[in-house]
């Protein structure tokens, strides 16, 4: 390859690795800004571990960008940038389902995140040519899958001894609706269950 060629793409390579940091922060302030509107939601003031989450979050992207623009510098631009921010959103949707049901599922969640970098930072450390990786697509989509439907399998997911709060409401929503009214004849409050389980 001429050295014309070279400098071409090593240029080629910073303006993708430049799209990927610019997507990363742009995904970083959308992920930020949903988790504070979580916190306004539930208690109308900013939540207070907000600059945490954000340098968190911040931290891990500088991390995974920077072993991406090191090892991988030919890589699509979009994808990093595209899986932060799906990741970022699970956290906020986990933390928003955490006050709803009073739980505290969030930070076992981003434990997994930090492990899911680490493996990110170790697969490109130990693959130096991340091309090799395209032999196996398949096998990976096919895994991912599997990892995502994991907490559909009864055997895996988490039990909870708390009441399912829609089928069941509902349910008794409509019967209630069906039940007779007070001016009603003496056969059909006779006929009629005196109580409803919901």
């Amino acid at each position: 390859m001429s050295v014309a060629g070279t400098a071409e793409a090593g240029v080629g390579s910073r303006r993708r690795a430049n799209t990927e940091l610019s997507l990363l922060l742009l995904a970083l302030l959308v992920i930020l800004c949903a988790y504070a509107l979580v916190g306004l939601a539930q208690s109308g003031v900013l939540p207070a571990g907000l600059l945490a989450y954000g340098g968190a979050m911040a931290a891990l992207a500088a991390a995974a960008h920077l072993t991406s623009r090191r090892l991988a510098a030919g890589a699509d631009p979009v994808l990093l940038p595209l899986a932060f921010l799906l990741n970022g959103l699970g956290l906020v949707m986990v933390r928003r389902l955490d006050f709803a049901e009073e739980t505290a599922q969030a930070p076992a969640q981003t434990v997994w995140t930090v492990l899911a970098v680490a493996v990110f930072v170790v697969v490109l450390v130990v693959v130096r040519d991340y091309r090799v990786l395209d032999r196996y697509r398949y096998l990976i989509g096919i895994g991912a899958l599997v990892f995502l439907l994991m907490p559909s399998v009864p055997a895996l997911a988490p039990r909870s001894t708390a009441p399912r709060s829609g089928s069941g409401s509902a349910r008794c929503r409509s019967s209630q609706a069906r039940s007779p009214s007070s001016g009603s004849s003496r056969s059909s409050r006779a006929t009629w269950p005196r109580s409803v389980h919901c």
